[in-house]
């Protein structure tokens, strides 16, 4: 057991060694939400965001972690009984990637690109709650997605990415006529981010 705990040990005293590049940045981009329910899509509906990124890199391997706090403005399509309708949802959102560089070992290259994936959670800033004789409509607190995605870092400091944000979690529920009916909203990303 004391073999085990100090070979572990070691093992993590030289990934801390090798492991000191952390960067701190500003992103912002573009959301493009996508609403649907069984037998219902809506149109693309678009959006924005806005927030800090951190990036922890293993450069040895190429893995890292990044996590994000962004404020998120998505405008979704919302069913009512006058027809679709599209409301401003904004979402205080943590998306948190397991990333990897496609860089060379012991070259400097100008471009690296990389993909990452992991989950967010969203919390919801705006809450909807719109009730009539036979229906009502009523948005989530939390939202939880699943991300996807690709991109490239620019001379180190420059991060473009485009990411799709699968749906885990219900984005509202709607109930017309004693059937209930839950909404999902995917997410397509286009983000920029400087690191300081």
């Amino acid at each position: 057991m004391k073999k085990l705990f100090f070979t572990l040990l070691v093992f993590m005293t030289v990934l801390s060694a090798q492991a000191k590049i952390i960067d701190f940045g500003v992103i912002a981009g573009m959301n493009i939400v996508k609403t649907e329910a069984d037998g219902w899509k809506a149109d693309s509906k678009g959006g924005w965001f806005v927030g800090a990124q951190m990036k922890y890199t293993f450069p040895v391997v190429g893995l890292g972690v990044d996590a994000s706090l962004i404020y998120s403005q998505e405008k979704v399509a919302m069913v009512d009984g006058l027809g679709d309708d599209t409301e401003n949802l904004d979402y205080l959102a943590i998306p948190l990637h397991l990333r990897y560089d496609l860089s060379l070992p012991g070259v400097n290259m100008l471009v690296v690109p990389y993909v990452f994936t992991g989950p967010q959670a969203g919390l919801a800033m705006t809450k909807i709650e719109k009730s009539a004789m036979s229906e009502s409509l009523k948005t989530e607190n939390l939202v939880w997605r699943y991300d996807l995605g690709f991109g490239a870092t620019f001379f180190k400091h420059l991060q473009a990415a485009y990411s799709y944000s699968f749906p885990l979690s219900k984005t509202y529920n709607y109930q017309v006529s004693g059937i209930s009916e839950d909404f999902k909203s995917g997410v397509h990303r286009i983000s920029l981010t400087y690191f300081f």
